[in-house]
C-alpha cells in the first residue's frame, strides 16, 4: 500500500470492515440467517461505498469480495 495513503486517511483491512459492519446488522437483527446477514452487509457496503473508494490489488480483497457475492 501506498503509505501516503495511510498518512492521510485512515486505513483498514476490507475484512475488518465488512466482519464489523456484519456484526452490526446481526445486533440490529438477531433473527436474520448468515445468508441474509450477508446480503445486507454487501448492500449496505455499496451504498455507503462512492467511486472515491480506493483499494490496491489485492488477492485478499478480492477473495473477500467473492465470498460475499456468494
Amino acid at each position: 500500500m501506498d503509505e501516503s495513503i495511510g498518512k492521510q486517511y485512515k486505513t483498514d483491512t476490507l475484512s475488518n470492515i465488512i466482519t464489523n459492519l456484519m456484526h452490526v446488522i446481526k445486533e440490529e437483527s438477531p433473527e436474520l440467517s448468515d445468508k441474509s446477514i450477508k446480503r445486507e452487509a454487501r448492500r449496505r457496503f455499496i451504498d455507503r461505498v462512492d467511486s472515491s473508494f480506493y483499494c490496491t490489488k489485492n488477492k485478499a480483497v478480492e477473495m473477500e469480495l467473492h465470498h460475499l457475492a456468494l
